[in-house]
């Protein structure tokens, strides 16, 4: 008779404790198939660089007495719901629209995992009242975790998906479901950069040739609409985003998975995209293009040969393109659903709030709807917006 196993869970808090977990994050992120924003070296940079827990978030592990079987990282954040701000506790990346998980890499884990969590969150009165794990993939472990609880404890919401595209062998070419005009603008963008130069792509990995191909990405991306004043959205521009990605060129030699595609005409770069891979998956947060370029189209250009350079590599089983921007539309990829889930977490409060809160989400567009009509119907208003 198999003996019973004595699960434990362990907070380790701050920089020190992940780095004291560096050994069994490394051998979880492999035995699950993490995706590309699980690697140690990318939560390392984003504690450093990007959250607002400063020092305060929070690694738990589970070990079942002999090694560690499941971590799960912590930090307090905010979420917004039904227009108004509540403080949460939840899995990290909040800043960056990257997908979130747990690691956790067999069943037997799994299904023990978020029950002791919550008991321990419960313990720790000074914590927000809402435990939030956003933008979870469909294939999710934190997901598949949910089995454990009742359905009442818990609310699933659905969020923006993530285009994606399947890059194993023998699946069509994605060319196939692109217009006639796409597939036209295409060939005309390739032929106006070629009659201006030859065209050279690059994909870099080397921790030498990343630092360079990095700089050229910041230039790139800061030369459009991102480096306006009224959008600050370049990497250039925003000193935490830079940090953070400077760590990952930093730490590439150790396995963070960055790697920079480039698009160059002669010595000028006119497009570069950031990418992360882990496992069997690379994921692309961020691609700029030079404007001065525009009629070329380098950014579909460049997003059509890492596309084709996915498809060659056995490797690779999907392009993850994190976001899905209008302007992928007309790469009609797939979508991966992804969600986000709410648990309340005080021992009688929690599941009353959460049961409340699934019906007034429920209700709210009917909610909304009437608003609107009597918002309208008051005398002395007009149907028309002056």
């Amino acid at each position: 008779m198999k003996a019973p196993i004595l699960w434990q869970l362990r907070a380790h808090v701050g920089p020190a404790g992940l780095l004291a977990l560096e050994a069994d994050w490394r051998r979880l992120a492999l035995s699950c198939n993490a995706g590309p924003h699980q690697a140690f070296e990318a939560h390392s940079a984003y504690f450093a660089q990007l959250s607002r827990a400063e020092g305060r978030y929070t690694c738990l592990a589970l070990s079942d007495g002999a090694c560690v079987r499941a971590i799960c990282p912590l930090e307090e954040q905010t979420f917004v719901l039904l227009g108004r701000r509540f403080a949460a506790i939840g899995l990290p990346w909040q800043m960056l629209d990257l997908g979130h998980d747990l690691l956790c890499g067999d069943d037997e884990a799994r299904a023990v995992l978020l029950p002791m969590l919550l008991r321990w969150l419960r313990a720790q009165p000074s914590l927000p009242r809402w435990l939030v794990l956003d933008r979870l993939a469909a294939d999710a472990h934190a997901l598949r975790a949910l089995a454990a609880l009742p359905r009442w404890r818990f609310i699933i919401e659905n969020r923006e998906p993530s285009a994606v595209f399947d890059c194993r062998s023998g699946v069509p070419l994605s060319e196939q479901r692109f217009s006639s005009k796409f597939r036209w603008n295409l060939r005309n963008g390739a032929r106006r950069l070629q009659a201006l130069g030859k065209p050279r792509y690059a994909r870099h990995v080397d921790p030498a040739a990343l630092q360079p191909a990095f700089e050229a990405f910041m230039a790139v991306e800061a030369s459009g609409w991102k480096s306006q004043a009224d959008s600050g959205g370049a990497v250039r521009d925003r000193s935490e985003q830079r940090a953070f990605y400077q760590a990952l060129v930093g730490s590439a030699a150790a396995g963070s998975g960055l790697e920079i595609h480039t698009l160059h005409l002669g010595a000028v770069c006119v497009a570069a995209a950031m990418c992360l891979r882990s496992g069997r998956e690379l994921a692309m947060p961020k691609i700029g293009c030079d404007e001065r370029y525009a009629a070329c189209s380098p950014g579909h250009l460049l997003l059509q040969w890492t596309l084709a350079q996915c498809r060659a590599d056995p490797a690779v089983d999907s392009l993850n393109l994190v976001s899905n921007a209008a302007w992928l539309r007309s790469w009609r990829p797939d979508e991966r659903p992804n969600y986000r889930v709410l648990i309340g977490l005080r021992q009688l409060s929690g599941p009353l709030w959460t049961v409340g809160l699934r019906c007034l989400l429920a209700a709210w567009p009917l909610v909304k709807r009437g608003l609107h009509r009597v918002r309208h119907s008051r005398p002395g208003q007009s149907e028309v917006a002056p």
